[in-house]
């Protein structure tokens, strides 16, 4: 089975969204690639795929990832889409992020 790739997003972009991205990556299981200067520099996954990482790697199976993301310093896969932020620049940023954001974070604490 194919995973489908990462959501490609600019570190900025990543740190001005984050409560949303954690939601997408728990929720719904998305996958992004955070960039740097153009460039791969880490990996937000659900803790649901980083269970499943961590399991294939103790069962000394290589994990189904090259679809979803390369080390640093490599090409990076095709992305299912780039990230366009929903806010306008500024919003979004701890203060009046709203009841839903909120409760997701509550309820990512709790798993």
């Amino acid at each position: 089975m194919k995973a489908d790739p990462p959501v490609r997003i600019r570190a900025a972009d990543a740190r001005n969204n984050f409560a949303e991205i954690l939601g997408r990556a728990h929720f719904a299981g998305e996958t992004f690639l955070i960039e740097k200067q153009g460039k791969p520099y880490a990996v937000i996954v659900g803790i649901n795929e980083y269970r499943r990482l961590l399991e294939a790697g103790s069962r000394n199976q290589a994990p189904d990832i090259s679809d979803r993301a390369q080390g640093a310093g490599h090409e990076a896969p095709e992305a299912a889409e780039t990230w366009e932020s929903p806010l306008p620049r500024g919003e979004g940023q701890g203060e009046g992020r709203g009841a839903q954001a909120h409760e997701e974070d509550r309820l990512i604490a709790e798993s």
